[in-house]
């Protein structure tokens, strides 16, 4: 018997609450310190092929290795694909901001609408 807790997603897919809590807490974590690793996060989701950032300074694919939203080989865990798909959204060329992943895209679209129109 089970007692981990299923969320639904903004899109329907379902995950366990474990990850939600841990994904959440990263993908913030990120925003506020690491946004350019939180764009290539964002960027393998959508292009399997996307080259992660790498200086003599900063290595976007070990960071997020290390935080174990990738796997050792670079390439997504399924989960967390799931989640990257419902919290993050582009923003601008290089940049994404994390969203509410059970609020879904439509919501956020709306959001994003309601707070353009009502700047005018």
């Amino acid at each position: 018997m089970s007692f981990t807790k299923i969320v639904t997603l903004g899109d329907g897919v379902q995950v366990m609450s474990p990850l939600l809590i841990t994904t959440v807490s990263s993908h913030k974590r990120l925003q506020k310190d690491n946004p350019r690793a939180l764009y290539d996060l964002f960027q393998k989701n959508v292009d399997p092929n996307h080259q992660f950032f790498k200086d003599a300074r900063f290595d976007s694919k070990k960071l997020l290795i290390d935080l174990v939203l990738l796997k050792l080989d670079g390439e997504f865990h399924e989960e967390v694909r799931k989640f990257v798909k419902n919290a993050l959204i582009k923003v601008g060329d290089r940049a994404v901001q994390y969203q509410n992943p059970l609020l879904g895209k439509q919501v956020a679209a709306e959001e994003k609408k309601d707070r353009t129109s009502s700047s005018k």
